[in-house]
């Protein structure tokens, strides 16, 4: 069986669009990695086999329940901060902004540079997909991690015949859950990425759609059943052209059904990560690899909405490097917003986790300064960051067995 590595996709896809940039440029870049995988998407149902299920009680990973308190070594609620012992193996919090309230160990879950990076599942825990498969089809393992006393156990779904991600393709890191139909969307890439790739939707057995869509990287998702929206950076529209335009993309959905998919807006020469705050506010970070920076730009909830058109946003922060994971904490009284991201080098080098705070006001989104607020124990840790639905942040690492998960809270 071959392997579809999830972030080895991501960020080929982002170095490859350098690579596309360069050419029309005529500028030529080394040392690229790559992002792709081959084949072609359809636009309608697939032909999934049926899926079954199997529960794993030895795997163990970061969870909260949907109540006010999670589980785990802390109190996983805000006010009940641990010590800084706690993270001093793996980080140390440098501001104000978070405390760490609990820890979570993960035996069967591997977080590495070219690993998944965990979402927030409709379960209420993480959320994470393995595609596996050649020849005919592929299977596509879903992955939900529950609480289980101090631990997650896996709750694996596994689809079978997934005939629209090629063996050849690369999946990417995120997994979604839809707000529609009980889906669950995972994204590819081909090897020519700037013509294959697509977004593709499961049920609890098969495949629901799929629909083309290239250099697919960083993906969230906002709303309700009857109205949502998928936000992703890529290279192309839902089904649209592919026009190789590098931007932020919207995919909007009315009781499940794709409607328009258009660019929001288009910066930078390669994609980066998204996400989304509690209130509907959404970040997102493109990179311009030909002067070494990436740049975050905010989209306030009433100008990025559902069925909202094109904006720019507002520019945040410009910064050198690139980054793979990207978290949102939404602004709450007269506390700010909370971006946090991991920035790496062009060579691929994990630096310290910054924080850009932000206020919003109407559409109107404004930085409210930046620091560095995770400071790495051992240089180059590849760390991931999701928020939950209890607006605290999870910071995943490579355990002693398996992963580790330090989850923060405001204090």
């Amino acid at each position: 069986m071959t392997l579809h590595t999830n972030r080895n996709h991501d960020r080929f896809a982002r170095i490859s669009l350098l690579l596309l940039a360069a050419a029309a440029s005529g500028v030529v870049f080394s040392g690229a990695c790559t992002d792709a995988g081959e084949g072609d998407a359809t636009g309608g149902a697939g032909t999934g086999g049926a899926a079954t299920s199997t529960t794993s009680g030895s795997t163990s990973s970061s969870s909260a329940t949907s109540s006010s308190t999670g589980t785990g070594t802390g109190t996983g609620g805000a006010g009940g901060c641990l010590p800084a012992s706690t993270t001093a193996q793996i980080f140390s919090i440098q501001t104000t902004d978070l405390c760490v309230v609990a820890t979570y160990t993960a035996p069967d879950l591997t977080i590495d540079a070219l690993g998944a990076v965990p979402t927030w599942g409709r379960h209420h825990g993480p959320l994470t997909s393995t595609v596996m498969g050649a020849g005919a089809g592929a299977d596509v393992h879903i992955e939900r991690w529950t609480p289980s006393g101090t631990t997650l156990s896996k709750v694996e779904t596994v689809i079978s015949g997934v005939t629209q991600i090629p063996s050849t393709g690369f999946v990417g890191a995120q997994t979604l859950d839809m707000p529609f139909g009980g889906l669950t969307a995972v994204s590819w890439t081909g090897q020519d990425f700037a013509h294959q790739g697509g977004l593709v939707l499961f049920d609890a057995t098969s495949v629901a759609h799929s629909y083309l869509a290239t250099g697919m990287y960083g993906t969230a998702v906002v709303g309700t059943a009857a109205s949502s929206r998928v936000l992703y950076t890529g290279l192309s529209a839902l089904d649209g052209p592919t026009n190789s335009v590098n931007a932020l993309y919207a995919a909007d959905f009315a009781n499940g059904t794709l409607g328009t998919s258009q660019a929001i807006a288009t910066w930078g020469e390669a994609t980066g990560p998204v996400a989304i705050d509690s209130a509907g506010n959404a970040l997102a970070i493109n990179t311009k690899f030909s002067d070494g920076t990436q740049e975050l730009r905010a989209f306030a909830t009433t100008i990025v909405a559902p069925g909202q058109p094109a904006t720019a946003g507002q520019t945040l922060l410009v910064t050198d490097g690139f980054g793979n994971t990207l978290a949102a904490v939404a602004p709450k009284a007269a506390k700010p917003g909370l971006a946090l991201f991991q920035p790496e080098t062009g060579t691929g080098t994990h630096g310290d986790v910054l924080v850009v705070r932000y206020t919003v006001n109407g559409a109107n989104v404004t930085e409210a300064g930046h620091e560095a607020i995770l400071k790495l124990a051992v240089p180059d840790t590849t760390l991931t960051l999701m928020t939950d639905d209890q607006d605290r942040v999870w910071v995943g690492a490579a355990g002693a067995q398996g992963a580790v998960f330090h989850v923060l809270a405001r204090p």
